[in-house]
């Protein structure tokens, strides 16, 4: 298991260690408070599930968005984690921490 503190190592960095990882891995990240607010499994350097909570339940690239935003809390890397079946993403890493950053400058640009 790898675990951390977001403060010291940032999201992205963490899904960066995952690109080069082939084995299968959940990531759990958790507020100060020790709730899991997000989840995001990962296999072969690609993204196949993410899942958000803030009061409701994101998925997939709406959940990215707002997992890549997080800059406190805790991370933990389970790896050979159980993989969901359903939903499936089959991103590439760097194709969504790309996408991810274009829709935050757009957004704090105030482009739709």
């Amino acid at each position: 298991m790898l675990q951390g503190d977001i403060k010291e190592l940032a999201i992205e960095d963490v899904f960066q260690v995952m690109r080069i990882n082939t084995m299968p891995a959940k990531l759990m990240i958790k507020d100060d408070s020790g709730e899991t607010r997000a989840k995001v499994y990962f296999r072969d350097g690609l993204i196949l599930f993410a899942q958000f909570y803030n009061g409701e339940y994101l998925i997939n690239k709406d959940a990215l968005y707002e997992i890549l935003q997080i800059k406190t809390g805790k991370f933990e890397v389970h790896f050979n984690a159980p993989m969901p079946v359903t939903n499936l993403l089959y991103m590439g890493i760097e194709t969504a921490l790309l996408n991810i950053a274009k829709k935050i400058d757009e957004k704090s640009n105030g482009i739709s």
